[in-house]
């Protein structure tokens, strides 16, 4: 979704009668600023690496900005979680071997 369709899809379900509390009225500025910014870091490392990249966005946070913009490729929210437990289990198979060859066998 276009950062245009994006304000245009927020703006469709903002209250009738233009009336809003003070935090809505200032949250989808909010939101597209941060969109913008995340946009332009993207951009600009893109420019600066001058190779294809995927972006990845993961946190809960990213869940946000998955759909507002074309920069984000996919979003994984648990990615860091994975990524530690495939260190673990690494370290784990690697500790079952040593532990073969010396013949300890503590748990």
């Amino acid at each position: 979704m276009r950062l245009r369709e994006a304000s245009q899809d927020r703006a469709a379900k903002a209250p009738a009668g233009g009336r809003r509390r003070h935090g809505q009225r200032h949250a989808v500025p909010a939101f597209l600023g941060h969109v913008a910014l995340i946009e332009g870091m993207i951009a600009r490392i893109k420019a600066e690496r001058n190779e294809a990249m995927t972006v990845v966005a993961t946190g809960g946070v990213a869940s946000l900005f998955h759909g507002a913009t074309r920069a984000i490729d996919h979003f994984e929210p648990d990615l860091t979680i994975r990524g530690l437990l495939e260190i673990y289990r690494r370290n784990a198979e690697q500790c079952n071997q040593v532990r073969g060859l010396t013949g300890d066998h503590r748990p």
